[in-house]
């Protein structure tokens, strides 16, 4: 690709630090990255969860809402 007057966007910087960066006028820098694909993929590892720490507060939930109702059926009789 030829480079022209015309298309110069400053997009391009140099540096080091972030305070010592300048732009790069000879050209575009190409940015190389190396994926490792032994880690594994996009998202992270997935961990396994505890069941019990997920469910506890629907069974505390479930166990307030019986109490109430057993207390208002003795109330009632």
């Amino acid at each position: 690709m030829l480079c022209d007057a015309s298309n110069d966007y400053s997009r391009s910087y140099v540096g080091t630090t972030m305070p010592s960066m300048y732009v790069w006028t000879e050209g575009d820098i190409m940015i190389r990255a190396l994926v490792d694909l032994v880690i594994g993929g996009v998202g992270g590892v997935v961990l396994p969860t505890n069941t019990l720490t997920i469910l506890a507060p629907y069974l505390a939930m479930i166990g307030l809402v019986a109490t109430a109702a057993i207390a208002v059926k003795k109330r009632r009789n």
